[in-house]
């Protein structure tokens, strides 16, 4: 099967709004999911369209608890004081099914878009495939290009729309094929869309995609959206308005000295990066990292370098938010059970 043409480098992120102007593109999708939708690669797209695109239209898309956090608002503002209209879709979800591809495609329906900008994983780009295909294409059956026997296969009657991609992880490769995976609800099956003509135009390898911020993930500084998010600091996200038990009874010092004099080793999964089994994604929440991961590493490094601790940071391999898997990895068991020194 042929693949997409990819571009490698470090800030080759920054280059997709000149891409899209070549191409002539004047209104944009932008599609992501609501972590990576406050994170410097979506970001970074806005920040490029709007520099390249001048006055033509970009649509953004959010959910309330992104929508009300920093990044996004700054993406809005910026785009509305240089004249370009923009809305955000970040409500990809993941593993996406039918349903999930139904709602983004009923989204761009009537938006006139003439170009894509996939932001996220496998399953946001095949999301925005889905999206192309069905809104440039209208089947009269959802299941009318999906592989048989489920669907039946039919092929896509020609070109699709400019589909820029933006991988946020490695694994899935989605930024190269022509393949749009999703789980079919009332079947409850995983089957997909498979065409040459669904390929990405571009898919965009930037080394520097992870970071949490532009200024860098290893960079601590005052959260600047307290006026918004009001409860940022308020207990059990900070120290403020603590009430009844242990911990009110003690004094902010009090509790910091205690955490810094106990030896502490903190656990978290390498894979522990997706909003799964109750995560948090509430304002304050999420001011304090996009993922559980981030979160953990964030958490360790601050009572290192501004409390003075002496803790221990241990990323376990291949594990994500399971239990059962972090207490059964062998750098745990050395943790828990460690060999007596001779």
């Amino acid at each position: 099967m042929a693949v997409s043409s990819v571009r490698f480098g470090v800030g080759v992120t920054r280059e997709v709004g000149m891409d899209l102007a070549d191409l002539g593109a004047r209104r944009v999708m932008v599609i992501t999911d609501p972590v990576v939708g406050r994170l410097a690669p979506a970001r970074t797209v806005m920040e490029s369209l709007e520099a390249n695109l001048g006055a033509r239209r970009v649509m953004v898309i959010t959910d309330p608890v992104v929508g009300r956090l920093a990044p996004a608002r700054t993406v809005m503002e910026s785009l509305e004081a240089n004249r370009v209209p923009a809305v955000l879709y970040d409500r990809v979800r993941v593993e996406p099914t039918d349903e999930s591809f139904l709602d983004a495609t009923a989204f761009a329906k009537d938006g006139g878009y003439d170009a894509f900008v996939a932001v996220g994983g496998g399953s946001t780009i095949d999301t925005a495939k889905a999206v192309n295909l069905y809104t440039t294409y209208p089947p009269d059956d959802f299941l009318d290009y999906v592989n048989p026997p489920i669907g039946k296969g039919l092929p896509v009657p020609g070109p699709l729309k400019p589909l820029m991609a933006i991988p946020t992880t490695a694994g899935t490769g989605s930024e190269t094929t022509g393949v749009s995976i999703f789980d079919l609800t009332k079947m409850h099956a995983k089957t997909g869309i498979a065409n040459r003509r669904l390929k990405p135009t571009l898919g965009y390898l930037d080394p520097t995609r992870p970071a949490a911020s532009a200024a860098g993930a290893n960079e601590f500084r005052p959260f600047g959206d307290a006026r918004n998010c009001t409860a940022y600091d308020k207990w059990p996200y900070g120290l403020q308005n603590r009430s009844g038990g242990y911990a009110s009874r003690l004094t902010d010092d009090q509790l910091k000295q205690q955490l810094v004099s106990r030896p502490t080793t903190y656990l978290v999964g390498e894979y522990d990066t997706l909003p799964l089994a109750g995560f948090d994604s509430s304002c304050p929440a999420m001011a304090q990292g996009p993922n559980r991961l981030a979160r953990g590493q964030a958490f360790g490094r601050y009572v290192n370098e501004k409390l003075g601790a002496h803790h221990t940071t241990t990323v376990v391999p291949l594990c994500g938010h399971n239990a059962r898997c972090m207490f059964t990895a062998d750098p745990v068991l050395k943790l828990v059970f460690p060999t007596p020194s001779s």
